[in-house]
């Protein structure tokens, strides 16, 4: 007996395959803050200054050619503390929605300064976060290939191997480190695949009024 595909029998698998699902390819890039959408807290860009007197410490969203970005400037005094939390949860709501980044190897960011202070880079998961405090990843510019400037650079911090659940990933924390008057800006922070993986085009909301 001869064995041939009919034209049914063609017709049949070409609708098996059609009708079977095709698994999503997943996303090589998760934006965690850009700072353009200024409608509240709960928007990308939930952050705190992280303030202790004698240091003082400003927050304020600035233009950038695409969107805005995050200005932060002040005073580091002896026996305070400065800084910032970038949540990437709303900071407003009772219940905290933490970010799962089981999937997304690095957690990265941009920054350039004129006056940058020596920062200190830390992490939190929601562990950390209910502690105010995050794992001390270590001194800035060990992960920049130069010192920071005005010329934005790419901070890249590999994920795995910290002792942190990464499936509820919470904050970037920059504490300064030094004494004296200091302004930096960051921007597009961001979990990626890999860290040279472009970022997702900006879709800006029209600025009402909020710093």
């Amino acid at each position: 007996m001869t064995s041939r595909l009919t034209a049914t029998t063609l017709a049949a698998l070409l609708a098996s395959v059609l009708a079977t699902p095709v698994a999503a390819e997943r996303p090589t890039v998760r934006m965690l803050a850009d700072f353009d959408d200024v409608r509240g807290p709960g928007a990308l860009g939930s952050h705190n200054a992280v303030q202790r007197a004698p240091s003082t410490v400003a927050l304020q969203r600035v233009p950038e050619a695409a969107g805005q970005a995050l200005a932060v400037s002040g005073t580091s005094a002896p026996g305070g503390m400065a800084g910032v939390w970038l949540a990437f949860y709303d900071i407003g709501a009772t219940r905290k929605q933490f970010v799962d980044a089981s999937r997304l190897d690095f957690l990265t960011f941009r920054i350039r300064g004129v006056r940058p202070p020596r920062l200190i880079v830390k992490v939190a998961d929601g562990s950390w976060a209910a502690k105010g405090d995050g794992f001390e990843i270590g001194e800035l510019t060990r992960l920049l290939p130069q010192d920071v400037g005005a010329a934005w650079q790419q901070v890249t911090i590999p994920l795995g191997g910290l002792p942190l659940d990464r499936k509820a990933l919470a904050a970037l924390m920059l504490v300064v480190d030094s004494p004296g008057e200091f302004s930096f800006v960051v921007d597009d922070v961001a979990l990626k695949r890999d860290p040279e993986d472009a970022l997702p085009q900006r879709s800006v909301v029209a600025p009402r009024g909020v710093p």
